[in-house]
């Protein structure tokens, strides 16, 4: 689990910067509609894949918290 946990942390530091600065820099040189949809796409996917491997990793309950959306329990 703790493997997870360092190569999720790996991408988001590393690998996530890395492709959206060569994904951006095509995107900034022919903005069409059909590349920016593409681009957009790819990160929602990221973000979605990166956020299941987050909840595998380290369990839903670590994440979210009712303390954390300042909700008191007995």
């Amino acid at each position: 689990m703790h493997l997870a946990a360092h190569l999720l942390a790996l991408f988001l530091i590393v690998v996530g910067p890395v492709w959206d600065y060569f994904e951006g820099r095509l995107l900034k040189a022919n903005p069409n509609s059909e590349r920016r949809l593409r681009y957009y796409w790819r990160t929602v996917l990221w973000l979605l894949v990166a956020t299941g491997v987050a909840c595998w990793s380290e369990g839903l309950g670590t994440l979210v918290t009712l303390r954390g959306l300042r909700i008191q329990t007995t």
